[in-house]
């Protein structure tokens, strides 16, 4: 199955929304009579204030900058906008509180990805349900279909995703839908998109992290020489991924952290990969990164893991190899060349079976 990780958090809440021209971005809406007391947030580009409610209505203008999001926070939530020049309504006395339409294209475009981002959500919750509740299914057929189901939507979703990065390049929409999907990317493609964005939307943080880790994993892609590294036991001593690697064996190394669930869903392939090959040409290594050391000690110890390990790497390698996810299991050959990366699944005993004889 594909990526899922982000479903969960990738939308906001929506808001009534009504949009017309101007320089500068109206906000304003209105309460229930029990919220009549409340403070309406406003936070936007440089400003970030509060809103007085009067009679159950409040207003305030702010600076149009469709580089980045801001968002209006009231007695329901937060909701997100795009201060384009129109005039926001955000009407927190209706029921449901809901994107209605935008006089701009900035508007249409960052409502319209939050909707498809809901309604994605919402058909994998479900379908989740659906098949949990059909007794008829053994869990075999649910897991099945419920790939199937998920692979098509999701397929669906990321394609619609870069049409909006390709259509809002010079708008912080493109940054939204970038978000969901950056992993979708392979690391020269995701360095071509991000080219094609506006200058002041490369220069945002979150573009500069993607932008270093791409550049780390192109330099670190298949095919190519390992790059070493040195990290510091609670001990004070040190040990260096080549100690490990390139020394005449094919190397499994795994990436990975104790509170890292994924991670600990991947020993039991580890371990089976490790049982059929492992000799003198061929070795696992597991190297915790982003963990607590002593985390990292009990849960290697709580999973009886056989092979070698390196604790508290934290950020060393996962910056050196442009990791952004964890688990992240890389197959090194006999001389350190980088030959399979991101493996999972059943793909990790194919990858070594490949090459080990």
């Amino acid at each position: 199955m594909k990526n899922s990780s982000f479903i969960f958090s990738a939308f906001a809440a929506l808001a009534i929304i009504s949009c017309a021209g101007s320089d500068n971005t109206v906000i304003k809406g209105r309460v229930a009579a029990e919220d009549s007391a409340a403070e309406i947030r406003v936070k936007a580009g440089d400003v970030d204030t509060l809103v007085t409610v009067t009679d159950g209505a409040f207003s305030i203008e702010i600076p149009a900058d469709v580089t980045q999001v801001g968002y209006v926070k009231g007695p329901k939530g937060s909701y997100g906008f795009i201060s384009d020049g129109s005039v926001l309504t955000f009407d927190f006395s209706a029921e449901e509180v809901v994107p209605v339409s935008s006089a701009k294209k900035e508007c249409a475009a960052y409502f319209a990805l939050q909707n498809s981002t809901k309604e994605f959500v919402q058909g994998y919750r479900a379908k989740l349900a659906e098949l949990q509740a059909d007794e008829t299914l053994s869990q075999e057929e649910r897991d099945s279909r419920f790939e199937e189901y998920y692979d098509a939507a999701y397929e669906a979703f990321v394609a619609n995703s870069k049409d909006v990065i390709a259509k809002n390049s010079s708008n912080a929409v493109s940054l939204v839908a970038l978000q969901n999907i950056y992993n979708e990317y392979d690391p020269e493609e995701l360095l071509d998109v991000i080219a094609g964005l506006a200058p002041q939307l490369q220069a945002e943080s979150f573009v500069q992290s993607l932008v270093k880790s791409s550049q780390a994993n192109a330099a670190t892609s298949e095919g190519k020489m390992f790059t070493d590294f040195e990290v510091e036991t609670e001990e004070g001593k040190f040990e260096k991924l080549s100690d490990y690697v390139g020394k005449g064996k094919y190397m499994l190394v795994d990436f990975w952290a104790s509170w890292c669930g994924p991670c600990k869903a991947e020993i039991p392939n580890l371990k089976q990969v490790y049982e059929q090959f492992h000799s003198d040409k061929f070795d696992i290594l597991s190297v915790a990164v982003w963990d607590q050391p002593q985390a990292s000690v009990d849960t290697a110890k709580a999973y009886s893991i056989p092979w070698n390990h390196m604790i508290n790497a934290q950020k060393i390698p996962t910056d050196i190899y442009g990791i952004q996810g964890i688990p992240h299991i890389i197959l090194f050959g006999p001389d350190g060349t980088i030959l399979k990366r991101n493996l999972r699944g059943e793909d990790i005993a194919k990858a070594v079976a490949e090459y080990v004889k």
